[in-house]
């Protein structure tokens, strides 16, 4: 049946690399979906590893940046304040995400992660260098150290500046905080401790409904490549008619020629995914966006495309157990 599924593919090889670059047009674009949708998650966890363990916020705040304002001196013994704001990052053409934190725990490229008054430690990714001076609302700062990679909500920089510089230039120089890094926030009246899935909830809501959306385009994507199998299928049966009932008047069982046509569109599907995976590598680096490309992604995404492939062929291959071989000779739809 093997041999009979390659035959059947090979007799049909315009129909069957058409279904396969439209399987890998559909797999390359979930590919990079899947990445970007990846590449969301990443920026959170790398932005929390960066601030550091052991963050409260005051009570009743409901995630890391939304419970308002406190004192400064109301944190934990040996926490740190922490302040966040958003501007234009230079050069005006991304988001720059800003952290008032005077100790982060983020690893720098180049210079020092500690920003005193003045500096600024900032991500590679706006586009400037140790030494350069960044103006945020016309107070300049000089870049004391560089990061790689630490971006937040779609691909906007995160730097961080001293608590006093943030409270200064954002705040109208109240000496508040949002949240606290360190200590111990238990044994601190007005604050609480918050769970990393909490905080990450929090950090990553702004950018929830785009991930709600790729998902939603890759299951769109998914019925596509199953569509293009069992519209492959269907036709094999039409085109094969006759060859089929003779097959079934020769023995064949209509559930082993049930399984050619399933064997037919997994192959047409793997090989389809195999070439996807490979667009979508190499489209990745066009994007905007981060897309992570993993090995657990790429398994993912080319387990998935055979499995769908090899349920839309059993749809197909069902209605060969239901043609019978006179109806076929008659040369009956």
């Amino acid at each position: 049946m093997i041999h009979l599924a390659v035959q059947g593919l090979a007799r049909r090889r315009g129909r069957t690399a058409a279904a396969i670059v439209g399987i890998a047009l559909a797999v390359a674009l979930a590919y990079v979906m899947a990445g970007v949708t990846s590449g969301f998650d990443q920026e959170v966890d790398r932005t929390l590893d960066a601030l550091g363990s052991d963050l409260s916020t005051p009570e009743g705040a409901s995630g890391l940046l939304t419970g308002g304002m406190v004192d400064q001196t109301a944190g934990p013994e040996g926490g740190q304040p922490l302040l966040f704001s958003r501007d234009i990052a230079p050069g005006g053409e991304l988001d720059l995400n800003l952290f008032g934190l005077d100790r982060p725990a983020v690893d720098v490229v180049a210079g020092k992660n500690d920003p005193g008054p003045g500096e600024i430690v900032i991500d590679e990714s706006a586009g400037v260098g140790l030494g350069d001076t960044v103006e945020l609302k016309g107070t300049p700062l000089e870049v004391v150290g560089v990061t790689s990679g630490v971006r937040l909500y779609a691909g906007g920089p995160v730097a961080f500046t001293s608590v006093q510089d943030m409270q200064d230039i954002y705040y109208g120089g109240q000496r508040g905080a949002m949240a606290f890094v360190g200590g111990e926030a238990s044994d601190t009246p007005g604050l609480k401790p918050i769970s990393r899935t909490t905080a990450r909830a929090d950090l990553i809501r702004p950018v929830q409904g785009a991930v709600v959306s790729l998902t939603l385009i890759r299951t769109l994507l998914w019925i596509m490549v199953g569509g293009i199998v069992l519209s492959t299928g269907r036709m094999a049966i039409l085109d094969r008619r006759q060859e089929l009932a003779a097959l079934r008047c020769l023995g064949a069982t209509g559930r082993a020629l049930g399984v050619t046509l399933a064997f037919e569109g997994g192959l047409i599907s793997l090989i389809g995914a195999v070439w996807g995976v490979n667009l979508g590598m190499a489209l990745a680096p066009l994007f905007p966006l981060e897309v992570v490309r993993s090995i657990p992604t790429t398994a993912s995404i080319l387990g998935l495309s055979v499995a769908v492939s090899l349920v839309a062929g059993v749809l197909a291959g069902w209605q060969v157990t239901r043609l019978p071989p006179a109806a076929a000779f008659r040369g009956a739809r």
